[in-house]
Order: structure tokens, then C-alpha cells, then sequence
């Protein structure tokens, strides 16, 4: 069998879909730039390109897809976000064009998380999605529930990208089987899960309890710098649980760096880490200044991480959303990683390759923590 690659936007997307192959019975690793020296099955590969102008999204993309073509490969998936965010359509189609690809299927339709398409409309637990809480994302505020005006074009007007309805498995299962050498492959972690079954046919591994690494010994660090999970109220699921909040100080929103108030932040966080065992990094809900961007906020908020991890030795590390993980792991050095069995769906569980510690756990700012992970990390 040839090497299953993944081509993701951000981190988490990736790490989301190696946990899936390894829910699936394959190996699966993550990288930050491709490398094809891999043993893995799956080889996930994160352009971190959500953020980008499409014309810049698509070079980064079409310069990982023609690396790509060299290698003989069982399937090539792009990843997208399952609401639609960041310049997907540039992205697919210049992909598409590097392989040879003459068919774009498009399906972001999570169903096992109650995130379907009918009559070209997205709804989220039965809500169109402009009047749910993504109608306010800071960076792409979801305006309407048009899949095709999210892909910024007009009603029947998405050149050379399928956009069909998905309301169940059953759905995905039938669409993965219309994918063919001609046909690139889109969307979220389910179609993607359907297509490793009907077009892969893997040899499913037997039912894994998980891994023992979340009940290893050791402090649990979490990093919040997704707003979607700090509106969710992740704050006050760790306060619930015995874990000390240490949220950015005000000094960190200024334009310039104090690193006098970097060093106490991460101080307080390392403090928690040895006292409580667990500790939350987090942006918190404060406004920038202006001409503070996101990007700048994630990069500081890696900078604490990194201090405090010289601080305290950590077993865990929870990163949510894909920017801040990336933010964090580019902060660390880190480039390949192996999955282990995860917590719960939606959460990749990685081991940068060459290393014991810590565990980096990464999810979308936009899922929950499955129980378990409160139940092996609580203060």
C-alpha cells in the first residue's frame, strides 16, 4: 500500500485527522513540512496557510501538492475546516491542478457532530450556521449558510468544485465511493474517515482503551488562545476543576514586549504546575490594542509556554485551535510527530518524534475536551 497523505490548514486539522487513521488501525504521523522519509501510514501535513490571502494560500499549497506527486501515494485528502473557514476553494483548486486532478469534491460536513448540508444550507445542531456562535469569529465571521457564497462565489457559480448535500454516514459513505484517481478528495474528519473505509479497506485495530500516556505521571499543562473556546467557557470548566487560570496579563495586549511580565506570567504558570498539577495558559477575553493582531498575541502566549515548560517539567500539554498549537510547537522547534491513540474524537495526541515528553494534545478551539481529559487531568 502507498502512503495516505493528508494536506491540512492549520495543526489541529491535521493532528485531528491522525487520530482518525490511528482510530482506524494505520500508523500516522504529523509533520510541519512535508518529509517523505516517513514509516507511517498516514502522513498529515499542516500548511498552517488559514490565515493567508488565497493567492498566498494557494502557492503554499500547490508547492506541497507538486512535492507530493513524487511520492507514490494510496490517496492525497485535503483537509478543510468543517465551517467553511479560510481560502479553501484557492487552495483546493490549485492542489487539484499540481496532481492532475480534473474533480474537486467538496464535503465539510461533520454528521457525527450534528454538522450537516441540506438544500446547499450548513447547519450546526439543527442551527443555520450564520446564527450560531460562528456568525462572530474574529477572522472569518460566518455571514451566511450558503456553501457556495462561504467558498466566495456566488449561487451555481463554484467552477470546478462539487459541493453536495451530507445529512448522514450513509451520505459519506456513498460520495467516498465516486472518488477515483481524477477526483480530489475535501473536507472534514468524517468524509475522511469514511474514505479510509470504503477506499482503503484497512485492517481495523482492535478496540484500544486510551493510551496509557494520558495516565502517565506528571503536571497537565492547558493553552487557550482560541477564541471560540474561551467564549465557550473554558475558564470556568478548569476553575470547576481545581485548575489555576493564569490568563495574559494587560502589559502582553501593548505593542511592545515587556518580558519582565512575560518571565512572572510564566512564573505563576510553572508556581500552579508544581502546586496544583495543572495550570491554564490562556489569552483570556481582553481586546488588543490597536495594531496588535492575533498572530502577534499567539506568539506571545508561545513565548510564556516555552518558559514555563523550562520550569516545570510537564507530562501534557492541551493546545486548542490550530493556530495557537502551531504558534506554540513552531515556538518549541518542533517539526514531526507520531500519533498515539487519543482521548476522545476530534483530539490528536502527538509525540514529537525523538522525544519522551511531554504529550501534546490538539483539538480545534471549536470542540469540547472529552470527559476523559478532565478526568485524567483535574488540579
Amino acid at each position: 500500500m502507498g502512503m495516505i497523505i493528508v494536506i491540512a490548514d492549520d495543526l489541529s486539522g491535521a493532528a485531528e485527522l491522525a487520530n482518525a487513521a490511528v482510530q482506524a488501525g494505520f500508523s500516522a504521523e504529523v509533520q510541519m513540512s512535508f518529509c517523505a522519509d516517513s514509516d507511517a501510514d498516514v502522513v498529515c501535513i499542516t500548511t498552517e496557510s488559514r490565515s493567508l490571502p488565497p493567492e498566498a494560500a494557494a502557492a503554499r499549497a500547490g508547492e506541497i501538492a507538486r512535492a507530493i506527486a513524487a511520492v507514490r501515494v494510496e490517496l492525497i485528502y485535503k483537509k478543510c475546516d468543517s465551517v467553511l473557514r479560510g481560502p479553501i476553494a484557492a487552495e483546493s483548486l490549485t492542489i487539484a491542478r499540481a496532481l492532475g486532478r480534473k474533480r474537486v469534491l467538496l464535503v465539510p460536513a461533520n454528521p457525527s457532530r450534528r454538522r450537516i448540508i441540506r438544500g446547499g444550507e450548513y447547519f450546526v445542531d439543527g442551527t443555520p450556521l450564520a446564527q450560531t456562535a460562528f456568525a462572530n469569529d474574529p477572522e472569518y465571521p460566518r455571514w451566511t449558510s450558503r456553501v457556495v457564497e462561504l467558498l466566495g462565489n456566488a449561487p451555481g457559480n463554484t467552477p470546478g468544485i462539487e459541493t453536495p448535500d451530507v445529512v448522514s454516514a450513509e451520505d459519506l459513505s456513498n460520495l467516498a465511493a465516486t472518488v477515483d484517481t481524477d477526483t480530489l478528495p475535501v473536507g472534514g474528519v468524517d468524509f475522511f474517515s469514511a474514505l479510509l473505509a470504503t477506499k482503503v479497506h484497512p485492517v481495523r485495530a482492535k478496540a484500544r482503551a486510551v493510551d496509557c500516556v494520558m495516565q502517565a505521571k506528571g503536571p497537565s499543562l492547558f493553552i487557550c488562545g482560541s477564541h471560540a473556546a474561551w467564549l465557550a467557557g473554558r475558564n470556568e470548566q478548569c476553575a470547576q476543576r481545581g485548575i489555576q487560570i493564569c490568563s495574559m496579563p494587560r502589559g502582553l495586549f501593548e505593542r511592545e514586549l515587556r518580558e519582565d511580565i512575560l518571565a512572572r506570567w510564566a512564573e505563576l504558570a510553572a508556581s500552579a504546575l508544581h502546586g496544583r498539577g495543572a495550570a491554564l495558559l490562556a489569552i483570556g477575553g481582553e481586546a488588543p490594542v490597536p495594531g496588535v493582531t492575533p498572530a502577534t498575541l499567539a506568539d506571545r502566549l508561545a513565548q510564556a509556554v516555552e518558559l514555563t515548560l523550562e520550569r516545570c517539567a510537564t507530562a501534557r500539554v492541551f493546545l486548542e485551535g490550530g493556530a495557537t498549537a502551531a504558534a506554540v510547537v513552531g515556538q518549541l522547534g518542533l517539526l514531526r510527530f507520531r500519533a498515539h491513540p487519543s482521548p476522545g474524537p476530534g483530539v490528536g495526541a502527538l509525540r514529537p518524534v525523538g522525544q519522551e515528553s511531554p504529550l501534546f494534545l490538539v483539538k480545534p478551539g471549536s470542540y469540547p475536551w472529552p470527559e476523559s481529559v478532565w478526568l485524567h487531568s483535574s488540579g
